[in-house]
Order: C-alpha cells, then sequence, then structure tokens
C-alpha cells in the first residue's frame, strides 16, 4: 500500500504534517455562523459548479456546508488526540495565520474587529484544550495586528 497525501488544509494533512516535521502552518477563517475554519482562500476552493449559486467568499457561507465541502474547523483539528499530542508531549509548534475577509465584503477597518473575534476563539479553543502557549504562534498580515492582540 503506497504513502496517499491527504488533501491540503485538512485534518489528515496537518496531523500528517505535525508528525513528520517539528511543526505545521495553517490558516483559519471566520465563517458565517461565526466558526473556525481551515482555509486559506478568499473563495470556497469548490469546483464552479458544486456553488450552486452560493456566495463565493467563505465568510458567507455557514460551517455546516463548509464541512459537507470537505473543509474542516479549528475545532476538530485540536479534538485530534494526534495532533495535540505532537504539540504537548513533544514540544512542536503550530503557526496560525488568522485571515480577514476580502475587502468586497468588510471594509478594512472592520478587519480589526473581525480579527479579534478570531484570535479571542483561537485563544479559548487552546485554553480548552490545553494547548502550551509557546507551542503556538498566532499572526496576521494586517496593520492592525498589535491593536487585534491588545483587544484580544
Amino acid at each position: 500500500m503506497s504513502w496517499r497525501q491527504p488533501p491540503e488544509n485538512t485534518v489528515p494533512a496537518l496531523v500528517e504534517g505535525v508528525t513528520r516535521f517539528d511543526g505545521v502552518e495553517f490558516d483559519l477563517r471566520l465563517s458565517a455562523d461565526e466558526e473556525l475554519v481551515l482555509h486559506h482562500d478568499h473563495h470556497v476552493s469548490i469546483d464552479e459548479e458544486k456553488l450552486l449559486g452560493k456566495q463565493r467568499f467563505v465568510e458567507q457561507w455557514q460551517s455546516d456546508d463548509l464541512k459537507r465541502h470537505g473543509f474542516d474547523d479549528f475545532n476538530s483539528l485540536l479534538e485530534n488526540k494526534d495532533f495535540t499530542e505532537q504539540l504537548i508531549e513533544q514540544s512542536k509548534v503550530a503557526f496560525i495565520e488568522i485571515k480577514p475577509p476580502h475587502r468586497s465584503i468588510q471594509q478594512r477597518r472592520e478587519n480589526s474587529a473581525h480579527l479579534t473575534k478570531i484570535l479571542k476563539q483561537v485563544t479559548e479553543l487552546l485554553k480548552l484544550h490545553e494547548i502550551p502557549r509557546h507551542n503556538v504562534v498566532v499572526y496576521s498580515f494586517h496593520s492592525a495586528m498589535a491593536i487585534v492582540a491588545k483587544n484580544a
């Protein structure tokens, strides 16, 4: 049986990565129902014909709809013992980029509030799953990240 690479931005891919290496990097976005989902791009990464008239941006989708299309949420990743044990027992590192929504659906001045929501949720879930602070780096390529960190 040969090894097959798991799909990008999924729990299996991140478990594989953190098992093989010193850490992993992944992106989080906030769904319309304010659940943290593993997703890099602004647009939902599915074929056009599967959109079925839905909006293109991740932040406009409900988390259940995203899950039905194969996208995982952050809590599922943290509930995976193969992932969390690597962070806790093996001192591996998770680099988490929190993503603002596309500028066409939210004004830039609102991004700091959006990112603050994400950072608060990330912090709460890490505490809940007893992930040590020194095993996680949370960042965003956003000019107001210092304000976001202070507000969260």
